[in-house]
């Protein structure tokens, strides 16, 4: 019943929206579940439940950059990043800059992510039922890498590097950065603070940028999730970067068309009142990522962020076939897997296996039984082995047996196993590997459908 609902194509157009109503079918999200927003800040709105917003701090050093009258501190709220003509040619920040209003640009990010669903007014974001983290890292004309790569270590409750931060008593589990440059990521700060994040099991997502050429930093670090831009019939957007880097893509829009609708302020300068605006954008798209991965986790709390990334780009949906992606060889695998599908990743999220007993085989071994278990297996579900199904039993929501014949189990190796809810989609994320042998192996997770 949210009267701009019918503007928010991105959550439902069956060729370039992310299917969230199969999602929401499930869970809307729960409080247990953090999600980050690296960004400009938060100014409140009512279409943001103020109880899923949760204490931030604002990271942003430079003291023209924050323009609040002063630096790191324990308010992340946005004061507003406009820029004169006058700072263009003297603050060093802003040279190539145009004048602008404030953008209000983390207000909207979070907003793609949380707005309040189902309360007759407004819009609806993604996942309104987890909560959100602001950690404000920009400001008038950007924001330093350095500040950047802080605020991303501590929204994970991990050491920032600066003594004078208290600790994170909220950690976030999946971090948004609707932010980016044109360095590659071995150029910068970034690298090494994914990597922290990732054995911490922290999901980053990141926008690929808006360039219409590579992918910026830090979407361009391994183990960032990228995330590119799609339009409203499912083909790459006419400004959206793209490379080996992406991931898969989410809905942006097109260049002055097929808005993403959220959370804004009138305000042209300092904060006033609280309203609506579309924007365009690889901004708009990770967000979009971000919210669909909140919804699995709290379908699923047990997964890393390794897993929910596997999950979500496994589960998309094509790319328009006659579009860009599809047709321009220059684009050949530079698009991602697909379009993000919320409904076909919150369903494949309910039949990740925990373990196989047995979990080991000699070969040559006669048929076997093999019991999976894990959670959220619905009655119907599948046994996958190595892509093929197994005649499978339900037992109940926790397990289920399947027959290996003896053919499956003849020569050295191992093959993965995975499990298929009904109306899950071709999830081929495969979290369990049966040994036919002695040796281990595990083998990295691969491009399926």
């Amino acid at each position: 019943d949210d009267p701009l609902l019918s503007l928010q194509w991105h959550l439902t157009d069956p060729a370039g929206g992310i299917r969230a109503a199969a999602a929401w079918a499930v869970t809307a999200g729960v409080t247990d579940v953090v999600v980050a927003v690296i960004d400009t800040g938060l100014v409140p709105h009512p279409d943001l439940a103020a109880d899923r917003v949760l204490p931030g701090y604002d990271f942003v050093s430079d003291l023209f950059m924050a323009n609040d009258g002063d630096a790191r501190d324990a308010d992340p709220a946005d004061p507003g990043d406009w820029v004169t003509a006058q700072e263009t040619v003297t603050q060093p920040a802003c040279f190539g800059y145009p004048p602008m209003n404030s953008s209000w640009h983390g207000t909207h990010v979070t907003g793609v992510i949380a707005a309040q669903g189902g309360n007759g007014q407004g819009v609806a974001g993604v996942a309104w039922g987890v909560r959100v983290l602001p950690v404000r890292a920009l400001g008038k004309c950007g924001g330093a890498d350095s500040d950047i790569a802080d605020a991303m270590l501590w929204a994970a409750g991990l050491a920032s590097g600066d003594p004078s931060v208290p600790d994170n008593p909220t950690p976030a589990q999946i971090l948004n950065l609707s932010l980016g440059g044109g360095e590659q990521c071995a150029a910068t700060v970034y690298q090494p603070v994914v990597d922290q994040l990732r054995a911490a099991g922290v999901l980053v997502i990141a926008a690929a940028g808006n360039d219409g050429g590579p992918v910026s930093a830090p979407a361009n670090c391994e183990g960032v999730l990228a995330v590119a831009a799609n339009n409203r019939a499912g083909d790459l957007s006419n400004f959206s970067s793209y490379g080996p880097e992406v991931a898969l893509t989410a809905p942006g829009g097109e260049s002055g068309q097929d808005y993403i609708y959220s959370l804004y302020n009138s305000g042209v300068t300092g904060p006033a009142g609280a309203t609506y605006a579309g924007f365009t954008g690889t901004s708009a798209a990770a967000p979009q990522v971000a919210g669909a991965a909140a919804l699995v986790k709290s379908f699923n709390p047990q997964l890393t962020g390794l897993q929910l990334a596997a999950i979500l780009t496994t589960t998309t949906h094509p790319l328009a076939e006659g579009g860009r992606c599809l047709t321009d060889p220059a684009l050949g695998g530079q698009c991602g897997w697909g379009i993000l599908d919320a409904g076909a990743a919150v369903n494949a999220a309910a039949g990740v296996v925990q373990a196989l007993s047995p979990a080991v085989a000699p070969p040559g071994s006669g048929d076997l039984i093999l019991t999976v278990t894990g959670q959220h297996f619905l009655a119907g579900a599948q046994v996958l082995w190595a892509g093929s199904p197994l005649a499978t039993s339900f037992v109940d929501a926790g397990v289920l047996t399947a027959t290996v014949p003896a053919a499956r189990l003849a020569a050295p190796g191992a093959a993965a196993v995975a499990v298929l809810n009904p109306g899950a989609g071709a999830a081929s994320f495969t979290p369990a590997q049966f040994i036919i042998g002695t040796s281990f192996y595990l083998p990295a997770i691969q491009r399926g459908s």
